[in-house]
C-alpha cells in the first residue's frame, strides 16, 4: 500500500501559503485563507471563514485510485464542499439532510447510509476502479456504484486540480487532515488498516492531549539561530500551552514560528529579542522557481540556520521568496525548500537577511506578550529596494484570534507590527518607536480587529495604516506621535476609528489625510512635489505678555496661518497650545540641520532664553538652495530687513464676567541660523 502513495498531506507544517507534501518531489497544495488548528492528529487545516479553501494539482490521468482523508464537520445550513478531484469526484456533506455525505462521480451519485456525527471525526475513503466507485465511512463500505467508470482524467474541459473547500457562507468551520492519494483501488481490509493508523504518521492515543508550561531557560543555547527559544516552544506538543523566556538579550538569526494555542511570554522588557546585523548579497547566476539552492558573491556573513528573503525591485512583499539556508557550499546557498519565482542576476535579484523576529503563520488562538523586540536599521549594502513591508517585527498572516500586547518595538527596519490576512486579533497597549515603516499596519484581506491603547512614536510612516483591502476593525484609544506622514492612515470609512490623540494631519488638496510626506518632518505635506506647510507643536500655551520667536536653521520662512491642537511633550499629551503652520518652498530638495526653537520674552523683560523642542533633518542640498540663504550678522540674527511679522489670535478670559473678548498680539518671528549641513553631516 505504501508504495502505490502518490501523495500525502499532514497538514502539520506552520506554512501559511503551503501545505507540503510528505512525498519526495511531492506537490504541495496552496492555502487560501485557512488555518492550522491542533487536534488529535496532531495540526488539522481548518477552514474557518467564508470562501477559505486549498487548491493544488490534481492526479491527472488515473484508472484506478482512491483518496481518502479524516474530516470534522461543525453543523451549518446547506451543502459544504469536503474535496473536489478535477471535477470528476465531488465530496459533499448536506448539512441540511442530517449531515448525509453525498459522492458525486460524473453522472451518478452515491449517499452514505450512516450520517455523519456534528463535531466528531470521521475517516472518509473513496476506491474507483473500472467496475464502479465504493465509498467507506469509518472503514465501513456505505455505498457503492457498480456501474463502468473510465477513471480520471485530463482535458480541455477537464483540468487536473484538486480542491479543499471552499466553505459556504452557512457552514461553521470544516477540520480536514491526513489526506493521502493513491494510485490503486483499496480493498477493505486496506482500508481498515487507514483507520488503524498503519499509514504514517501513525494515529494517536484517542485522549486528547493537555496543555503545557514550558520554562525556555534550560533551552537556552546562544550559538542556536533561536537561541533554543524554537526548541522550547516545539516542546510544548500540539495541544499547545505557556512558554516563558529569561531575563536576557537574545539576538536571533532566524524567526520564532509560533504554533497554534501557544502563549509566549517574557519577563516584562527585561526578555529583550533583537535582529541580527542585516546582510545582502547579490546572486552571481539567474534561477528558475523550483530552484533549492543559489549561487551569491558573498557568504561570509551568512550561516546555516539563518533565514533569508530572495528578493528583486520588481519581486519584493509576498512575491519574494522566504527560505532558510540549510548548507553553504563555497559561493552556493543551499535552502529548505524551493525558489517561488524566477530571479534575474541583473535585475539584480538578493539574497537578504532578513526576517520577522516572531512570526505566526496560518495559525490560531496565539498570544504574544511582555517581549522587548530590537531592530537593526543599518543600510544594507547596495540593495537596490528598502526593507521589505513583509518582515515586520512581529507578523501575523492568515492568523485569527490571536492576542500582542504589552510589546515594546523600537528601530525596526520597517514596520513595528504587522497583521496580513489575519482576523479576529487584539493589538494592544504596545509601544512601537523609531521604525522605518509604519508602526502597525493592518493588511490585506485582514478584518475584525481591535487596535486599541497602543503608542505609535517617531516612526517613519504613519501610527497605524489600514490598507485599502481591509476590512472593518475598530482603532480606538491609540496615542500617536512624531510620526513622519501622521497618525492613523486609511482610504475607507468602513472602519470604527474614535479617542485615538494624535495632532491634526493637514490635508492635501483631494481633502485626504494619507499624504506623502517629508522624511524627518513630521507633519510635512507634499502636493505636486512641493512641500506646503509644516505643523511645529508649541510646548505651552501663549499669553498676553508673551512674544514667541521661531528659529530654524537655515532657511528663512513665513507665517500663514495658526490653529488649536493638542500638544505633545516628550510623547505625552501636555496641554492645548498653538501650532504654527509654517511655510517652507521646495524643502523635498533641501538638506539642513531642522531645530524648532521657541523663545519666549515678556515686554518688561530685555532679553530671552532659547528652548530647543525638537530636532529633525531633511536631505539633499542644492547649491542652488544654499546660494540664496540670507547671511547672519555678528549678532546671530538675520538683518533687520529679513524680520517677518505675522498675527495670532486666541481667546483670552476677561476679569469682566459679561464679556470674554478676542484680542490680536503681535508675534515676530526670526529666522534664527547657525550653518547648512551636508546630507551626511
Amino acid at each position: 500500500m505504501q508504495q502505490n502513495l502518490i501523495g500525502l498531506w499532514h497538514f502539520d507544517e506552520n506554512s501559511r501559503h503551503l501545505a507540503n507534501n510528505a512525498l519526495q518531489d511531492g506537490q504541495p497544495l496552496s492555502v487560501h485563507g485557512a488555518l492550522r488548528t491542533p487536534r488529535r492528529f496532531g495540526q488539522a487545516l481548518e477552514l474557518h471563514l467564508p470562501g477559505d479553501r486549498v487548491t493544488g494539482k490534481g492526479p491527472g490521468r488515473l484508472l484506478c485510485g482512491s483518496v481518502c482523508f479524516w474530516a470534522q464537520v461543525n453543523g451549518g445550513r446547506g451543502q459544504v464542499d469536503l474535496l473536489n478531484i478535477q471535477g470528476m469526484i465531488q465530496i459533499t456533506v448536506d448539512l441540511s439532510q442530517g449531515l448525509a455525505l453525498v459522492v458525486n462521480v460524473d453522472d451518478r451519485v452515491l449517499v452514505s447510509q450512516t450520517r455523519l456525527t456534528n463535531g466528531q471525526w470521521h475517516h472518509i475513503a473513496v476506491t474507483f476502479n473500472p467496475d464502479g466507485v465504493t465509498l467507506y465511512l469509518d472503514a465501513q463500505k456505505t455505498a457503492d456504484a457498480q456501474q463502468p467508470f473510465a477513471g480520471l482524467s485530463v482535458s480541455n474541459s477537464r483540468q487536473n486540480y484538486m480542491q479543499i473547500g471552499p466553505l459556504t457562507p452557512a457552514a461553521k468551520p470544516v477540520l480536514i487532515d491526513e489526506l493521502a492519494l493513491f494510485n490503486i483501488d483499496l480493498a477493505p481490509a486496506h482500508v481498515h488498516d487507514l483507520l488503524e493508523g498503519v499509514l504514517e504518521p501513525t494515529l494517536p492515543d484517542q485522549s486528547a492531549p493537555q496543555p503545557g508550561m514550558v520554562d525556555a531557560t534550560p533551552y537556552i543555547d546562544r550559538k542556536d539561530p533561536t537561541c533554543g527559544i524554537q526548541k522550547a516552544v516545539n516542546a510544548l506538543g500540539p495541544a499547545g500551552g505557556i512558554v516563558t523566556l529569561p531575563m536576557g538579550r537574545f539576538t536571533l538569526r532566524q524567526s520564532i514560528k509560533l504554533p497554534s494555542r501557544t502563549v509566549l511570554k517574557g519577563a516584562g522588557f527585561t526578555t529583550s529579542l533583537q535582529a541580527s546585523p542585516p546582510v545582502a548579497t547579490q546572486l552571481m547566476t539567474s534561477v528558475k522557481a523550483g530552484t533549492d539552492h543559489v549561487q551569491v558573491e558573498d557568504t561570509s556573513l551568512l550561516e546555516v540556520g539563518d533565514d533569508v528573503l530572495i528578493a528583486s525591485p520588481a519581486q519584493t512583499g509576498w512575491n519574494a521568496t522566504r527560505l532558510t539556508i540549510t548548507r553553504i557550499d563555497g559561493q552556493r546557498l543551499w535552502f529548505n525548500g524551493p525558489t517561488i519565482a524566477d530571479y534575474d542576476a541583473n535585475a539584480p535579484a538578493m539574497v537578504c537577511h532578513w526576517f520577522p523576529l516572531l512570526s505566526v503563520l496560518g495559525q490560531s488562538q496565539v498570544h504574544i506578550s511582555d517581549i522587548h523586540l530590537m531592530g537593526n536599521q543599518n543600510s544594507i549594502g547596495d540593495t537596490p529596494f528598502g526593507p521589505d513591508h513583509a518582515c515586520s517585527a512581529v507578523q501575523l498572516m492568515g492568523a485569527g484570534h490571536c492576542i500582542v500586547e504589552r510589546l515594546l518595538v523600537e528601530d525596526w527596519s520597517h514596520d513595528g507590527i504587522g497583521l496580513y490576512d489575519s482576523r479576529f486579533t487584539r493589538v494592544q497597549q504596545n509601544a512601537v518607536r523609531n521604525s522605518l515603516g509604519h508602526g502597525i499596519r493592518i493588511g490585506d484581506q485582514s478584518g475584525g480587529n481591535w487596535i486599541i491603547g497602543n503608542h505609535c512614536q517617531l516612526n517613519a510612516g504613519v501610527g497605524i495604516y489600514l490598507s485599502t483591502q481591509t476590512q472593518p476593525c475598530i482603532v480606538s484609544e491609540n496615542v500617536l506621535t512624531y510620526n513622519t506622514k501622521g497618525g492613523i492612515a486609511t482610504r475607507t470609512q468602513t472602519h470604527q476609528i474614535k479617542m485615538n490623540l494624535t495632532p491634526p494631519a493637514p490635508q492635501n488638496a483631494t481633502g485626504t489625510s494619507e499624504v506623502p510626506g517629508v522624511p524627518g518632518v513630521p507633519g510635512a505635506v507634499v502636493i505636486d512635489g512641493f512641500v506646503r506647510s509644516v505643523m511645529l507643536p508649541i510646548a505651552s500655551l501663549f499669553s498676553a505678555s508673551v512674544f514667541a520667536y521661531i528659529a530654524l536653521k537655515g532657511v528663512a520662512f513665513s507665517l500663514t496661518n495658526a490653529s488649536v491642537c493638542y500638544c505633545f511633550v516628550n510623547g505625552f499629551i501636555h496641554k492645548p497650545g498653538i501650532v504654527l503652520v509654517l511655510s517652507i518652498p521646495r524643502v523635498d530638495a533641501v538638506s539642513l540641520d531642522f531645530h524648532p526653537v521657541m523663545v519666549l520674552q515678556t515686554r518688561q523683560s530685555q532679553g530671552f532664553t532659547p528652548k530647543v523642542l525638537r530636532s529633525c533633518r531633511v536631505h539633499h542640498l542644492p547649491e542652488a538652495v544654499s546660494s540664496k540663504c540670507p547671511t547672519l550678522n555678528n549678532t546671530g540674527f538675520l538683518p533687520v530687513s529679513t524680520i517677518q511679522t505675522g498675527y495670532l489670535s486666541w481667546p483670552r478670559k476677561s476679569r469682566a464676567k459679561a464679556r470674554a473678548p478676542t484680542w490680536q498680539t503681535p508675534v515676530r518671528f526670526f529666522a534664527l541660523a547657525s550653518r547648512l549641513v551636508s546630507s551626511r553631516d
